[in-house]
This record gives structure tokens, sequence and C-alpha cells, in this order.
């Protein structure tokens, strides 16, 4: 799969949709604005890249990685996911925004990464807490919201009632 930054053409705007690499139709408007929020969660977390709020430490990721099309698409499924979460008042500080990137991927059979989980927080407007010296981060979800995301790892399917994840972003 070719991944590339994505920039965007204001005078190609006639169509709704551009053929991005390996003749996948994506639209290019909810890329666009999930690019803004992109930004907009780095301006937050200046350091935030794909492995999560603190710099690389081999340098191998830089916060612009976050805004490659793979790392835009993963952005899309987190903020689909965590749209299904319901929130608690204070931090669950048993699992780590590590943990919930894990059930991203187990409930769209998609890698994501800790940055782009984190990001999708941050642009959602989910309060969240740094843990020191640590990429991840505490967040507030309902520990009911999460039960059949962990009932998957035994084997239980997913409840009718929770959406799959949007075919686009799985491709």
């Amino acid at each position: 799969m070719i991944t590339k930054i994505i920039k965007f053409n204001v005078e190609d705007r006639r169509q709704k949709t551009e053929e991005l690499f390996n003749g996948i139709m994506v639209d290019i408007d909810k890329l666009e604005l999930a690019k803004k929020q992109v930004e907009m969660a780095l301006k937050v977390e200046p350091q935030l890249n794909p492995d999560g709020l603190l710099p690389s430490l081999d340098g191998s990721f830089q916060s612009d990685d976050l805004l490659q099309v793979d790392s835009i698409k993963q952005f899309l499924l987190c903020q689909q996911w965590l749209s299904l979460m319901k929130y608690r008042k204070t931090c669950h500080t048993k699992y780590t925004s590590y943990t919930y990137k894990h059930l991203v991927e187990e409930w769209a059979d998609k890698y994501v990464s800790n940055g782009a989980f984190i990001a999708a927080v941050i642009a959602s407007k989910i309060p969240y807490k740094e843990i020191s010296r640590s990429t991840s981060c505490y967040l507030r979800i309902s520990q009911n919201s999460l039960k059949p995301f962990f009932a998957v790892r035994w084997g239980v399917p997913l409840p009718e009632r929770i959406p799959r994840p949007e075919h686009s972003l799985l491709l």
C-alpha cells in the first residue's frame, strides 16, 4: 500500500472523492477535516507522534507521521470507536491509551498507532491524564462500555447493537 502525506489541491475540489492509492476512493472532505483535527491535536501536544505522547526514543517517528494517509484513517477509526464509549467522572487507571488502541485494532481488524488514538482523544475533546515518563495516557472510559470489546478476546462476538467500523477506513 502506498502511503503519502495528504496534500489537498483547492483547484481540484470539483470531485468529492479522489483516488489516493491502490484504487481506493476516499472522501476528501472527510480526510481534510480529519487532517485539520490531527493538526489541532499536534498543537495541544506538540511531541505527539505514532508512538504516543513522548518523542520516539530512536527518532524513528516524527509528529508529521500522524499526517500520513494511513495515520489519518487510523485517527478516524479511533474517533468512531471513541464515539461508542460512555465516560465517567474520573480517569480509569487500570487501562491506558495503549490498551484501548488494541481494542480498536480488534474491533476494526486493522492496525492503529497509540499516537493516532491519542490524537482522536484530543480532537474529540475527551479528558485524559498523561502518565509520567510514558507515551500513553489514562482516559475516563466507563468499564461497562469496554466489556463487549474485552469479551471479543475470549471469543464472544460483539453484540449487534455495536456498529462495525466504516468500510472505507478498513481498506
